[in-house]
């Protein structure tokens, strides 16, 4: 289990998690709830950048020999993809020790792709940051927010529209942004992001999770999104 913080999380029906013999999860995110079987080998490290950090480091004999091009790619991309391209604060020397290892393993033109990938949108995306900016509300001078309504998302990628937190986390004003992500059936995906403030006790207490500055959590339904925009109005 791979960069899971709880078994809310996970994709699909875990319950049958329980009849395995073994199950080894490898994370970067801290365990609030979940995983307390007896027979699950935890391996967490929140100092790490990413969970692909730390399989990079954790099988860096195998990395070493590897010729796989395509492994080695995706372990970078994971590495670039979660420091936002080496711009966060979770980015350290361990990281660019890391990643100076994977790059000495495949081309410059794999890594010139994997970075032009990771640093383009589509049409999709740009007009979801358009919508973003045009409709961002703030609920206090330090707090930034956005409803996105299942309307605006439909004929595309629901996934998609992670680019409106990462729109609203580059306004140079506010600390925190929060997005609030509508689904098909009326509740809400929520996406928080801070500058300073750890938000993921919030994001706990909504059914989610996360890092300090970066955190997800869920929402049943509009009031409740309001709920949590209220409690961060208050709070922050």
């Amino acid at each position: 289990m791979l960069d899971t913080a709880n078994l809310d999380r996970i994709d699909g029906d875990y319950e049958g998690l329980h009849e395995m013999h073994k199950l080894f999860k490898i994370d970067h995110h801290p365990v609030k709830h979940g995983y307390n079987l007896d027979y699950c080998n935890v391996f967490i490290e929140t100092n790490a950048s990413s969970t692909s950090e730390m399989i990079a480091r954790m099988f860096d004999d195998v990395v070493k020999e590897s010729e796989d091009r395509e492994l080695l790619a995706l372990l970078y991309a994971g590495i670039a993809g979660d420091t936002g391209r080496f711009m966060y604060d979770n980015t350290t020397n361990i990281t660019f020790d890391t990643v100076g290892r994977l790059l000495g393993r495949f081309s410059s033109g794999s890594r010139h792709y994997v970075n032009m990938k990771l640093g383009s949108i589509n049409e999709y995306q740009a007009n979801l940051m358009g919508y973003a900016y045009d409709r961002r509300y703030y609920l206090n001078d330090n707090v930034v927010s956005l409803v996105v309504p299942y309307s605006q998302i439909r004929g595309g990628h629901e996934a998609d529209a992670y680019v409106t937190i990462g729109a609203l986390q580059r306004l140079e004003k506010p600390e925190i942004a929060v997005v609030a992500v509508e689904n098909e059936d009326g509740s809400y995906r929520i996406h928080l992001r801070s500058k300073f403030k750890p938000i993921n006790e919030l994001a706990a207490k909504y059914n989610g999770g996360g890092h300090p500055l970066a955190a997800g959590a869920k929402a049943k339904d509009r009031d409740e999104v309001a709920k949590l925009f209220h409690e961060l109005a208050e709070e922050w």
